[in-house]
Order: C-alpha cells, then structure tokens, then sequence
C-alpha cells in the first residue's frame, strides 16, 4: 500500500496485506494471510506467522516471534514472544 517501506531480506507470503505507512523491516518474515495495520512498525529479524494481526501504530521489538493467529492491539509495544492459546 501506499507509503509502507519494506526493508532488505524481508520476507512478504502469499495473501499478506502491508497497510499504509507500514514498516516491515531488514530479515522480517510476514507468513500467508497475515495484515499489518497502518502505521505499524515491525522492527528487525520480526517473525509474524499465519493469519495474525498487527495493529496500527504498534511496534514489535526486533528478534520477536508473533506466533500464528496473534493478535497485537494498536498503539501496543510488544517487547515479548506471543503465542497463541485457546
């Protein structure tokens, strides 16, 4: 979408959606069916799995693991691994 950067050696699946104004950055992986809200900010070596959400204007610390069927609230900063649990 318009004006989301996406950085060197990022990783983008199938049926992925990067919102406007996003930031993906360098060695992030974004897996099939996942969004990235506007505004949000994937810092570096990030890993979102399948069908998560990244809301807007959050930030995901660098290294982090986002794990499939996740859920990061907007404005959030998430300085941990979520996985999800039923």
């Amino acid at each position: 979408m318009a004006g989301c950067i996406i950085g060197p050696e990022a990783q983008i699946d199938i049926n992925t959606l990067i919102n406007s104004g996003a930031i993906v950055e360098h060695h992030t992986r974004v897996a099939d069916h996942a969004l990235i809200a506007s505004g949000a900010c994937l810092t570096g070596g990030v890993t979102v799995g399948a069908e998560s959400f990244i809301g807007a204007k959050s930030v995901v610390r660098q290294g982090l693991t986002i794990g499939s069927f996740c859920t990061v609230d907007l404005g959030s900063v998430t300085t941990k691994s979520l996985t999800f649990s039923n």
